[in-house]
């Protein structure tokens, strides 16, 4: 088929540009969800990677202009480098300084280093990386490099070379990563904003559930919030914990009843640790699990779980969330409040209780209204009786005779 011959600049409106326009939005709107990082699985692991290659060697130097083969090579990054960052100010503050430590919390990364001055502070974003030349790369779904390609990977933001070697690189293809420089890391943000870690310091059940009892928002906006319950959820990661836990991403958390705040503590701890164990790689993940096939999304499939139930996608908390309706439910506690709520009703069938002010005198009067109402319009005994079931019908005048 011959496609017709479009001038962008001229003719934007072209059917078949808006609808190759369309397809490429949908495209890149797909690998921003895909590529999306699971978080607490991938800077775990990076930190471990770190901690195995890099601590007790000296920093010799380090390089700050882009490389690998990317469009920007050989530009500094003043978007990763965070807060003004310059070359000088990095170079000054890393090289020379030995890598005593490598920490995390949630999904910020940082090098400690000896003597004076601050510490390497890192935030992967959605897309970014740690790579270590010569060692096994992380096996996830968007890893941005491959352990067998040639270093420094495409789209390297900064490397740090290490005595006797490995060299080190921060790879983002997005421009989403950061690099900052903390004197004190654990008491300065963003770390020092953080709530607990929910691989490290997952709070008891008493207290995580009595923490979502007073939240209105949404579950899983609650859960992606790294500063308020725990951090180190990403989207997927929130997804399989609201699936495994049967419930509705978009429930109030102060609508869950017990056994759903049960079963999301659970399914956190749980999702995370085996995540984690399986050293983030996708393919070692239970097959059950929804991230296998949450990701049909976009590609013209009609996407379900493993027992064949449709997968849907709304949009909870600014972020897409991929559900299961058959399956994950709304808050349950809100129903049975509901029920508790009704005030009892008295003998005479008015409620119990009654309003203050001229609301209260207004519908004390209706009420009373309503009850004149109602008995001129009670029917007599007879009447009653007369329509009543054969077995409601009044006792025969004969059996009073024994009176």
């Amino acid at each position: 088929m011959k496609l017709p011959s479009i001038s962008l600049a001229s003719n934007l409106s072209h059917p078949v540009l808006i609808i190759a326009l369309l397809q490429l939005l949908l495209l890149l709107h797909y690998y921003a969800f895909a590529t999306a990082s699971p978080v607490v699985p991938l800077p775990t692991l990076a930190r471990c990677l770190l901690e195995k290659h890099c601590c007790g060697k000296r920093i010799v130097s380090c390089i700050t202009r882009e490389a690998g083969g990317g469009a920007r090579d050989g530009l500094f990054d003043d978007i990763v480098m965070g807060e003004g960052l310059t070359p000088s100010a990095i170079e000054g503050a890393l090289c020379q300084r030995t890598v005593r430590a490598a920490h995390r919390r949630g999904k910020q990364l940082w090098l400690e280093l000896n003597g004076p001055g601050p510490h390497l502070l890192l935030h992967f974003g959605m897309t970014g990386a740690v790579v270590v030349e010569g060692a096994a790369a992380i096996a996830y779904k968007s890893a941005a490099a491959n352990a067998n390609a040639s270093f420094p990977p495409r789209f390297t933001k900064l490397q740090l070379h290490l005595e006797g070697g490995p060299r080190l690189a921060l790879v983002d293809p997005r421009r989403l990563a950061r690099v900052l420089l903390r004197a004190d890391p654990l008491a300065s943000p963003p770390v020092s904003q953080l709530a607990v870690d929910a691989l490290l310091a997952l709070p008891p059940l008493a207290d995580f559930a009595g923490t979502l009892r007073r939240i209105s928002a949404p579950v899983k906006a609650v859960l992606l919030d790294q500063s308020r319950v725990v951090s180190g959820v990403g989207n997927w990661v929130a997804d399989e914990v609201l699936y495994q836990s049967r419930v509705h991403p978009a429930a109030p958390c102060k609508s869950l009843d017990e056994a759903q705040l049960a079963a999301v503590h659970t399914a956190l701890g749980t999702v995370v640790r085996t995540a984690v164990a399986a050293n983030a790689d996708a393919d070692s993940f239970p097959p059950g699990w929804l991230f296998h096939f949450r990701w049909s999304k976009g590609k013209g499939q009609d996407p379900a779980d493993a027992a064949g139930e449709r997968i849907t996608f709304e949009d909870v908390g600014g972020r897409t969330s991929a559900v299961v309706l058959s399956r994950q439910q709304r808050g349950l506690r809100g129903a049975a409040e509901a029920l508790c709520s009704v005030a009892p009703a008295s003998l005479d069938g008015s409620l119990d209780g009654s309003l203050d002010g001229p609301r209260g005198a207004q519908e004390d009067q209706r009420r009373r209204a309503g009850k004149r109402t109602a008995k001129r319009h009670q029917p007599s005994p007879g009447a009653v009786l007369s329509n009543a079931q054969p077995d409601m019908q009044p006792t025969p005048k004969t059996r009073k005779r024994g009176r």
